[in-house]
């Protein structure tokens, strides 16, 4: 597990870690690079398996106070979306010092959590990627972060 930890100064960045998060709706897999050291750690979102209630009786529409009509399916839906948002935030608290971001991903999950991340105001000085990938596994996510940094251009930070 990661330790959280508050931005103090610019100069964080410099020396601090370089992040590849995967991201799909099910999981996500949070890969820490610093030095020439590597750890990750996946997350499950508990989204993917979700089934929808019904009582008995219950049928497929309500209307709702002000008379516009709910739908189960529309109700289920905005609650997946609160989920998924929650643990996209629940990923971006496990990112320490973060010097960049990497985030890829096969689904619009990576949109999700890039629009997150620039709505943290902590992480608003980081310098952020994203790219499509094919879903992947840790051991696939791992070699695709690690090719990534190996390639990138170097941090520049200006006082």
């Amino acid at each position: 597990m990661f330790c959280l930890y508050k931005k103090k100064n610019m100069k964080q960045h410099i020396e601090g870690m370089d992040y590849g998060i995967y991201i799909d709706h099910p999981h996500a897999i949070v890969i820490a690079f610093q030095g020439g050291n590597e750890s990750h750690q996946v997350y499950h979102s508990g989204i993917g398996g979700k089934h929808q209630i019904h009582f008995r009786g219950e049928g497929s529409d309500k209307t709702g106070l002000f008379g516009h009509t709910l739908s189960n399916e529309s109700k289920h839906q905005h609650q997946i979306n609160g989920d998924f948002k929650k643990f996209c935030k629940m990923v971006i608290e496990t990112l320490a010092q973060p010097r960049r971001i990497f985030v890829f991903g096969p689904s619009d999950a990576k949109f999700e959590l890039q629009r997150d991340i620039r709505d943290t105001k902590s992480l608003q000085a980081v310098p952020e990627e994203l790219k499509t990938s094919t879903p992947m596994e840790a051991p696939e996510a791992i070699r695709f972060a690690r090719d990534h940094f190996a390639h990138a251009l170097p941090v520049e930070v200006n006082f």
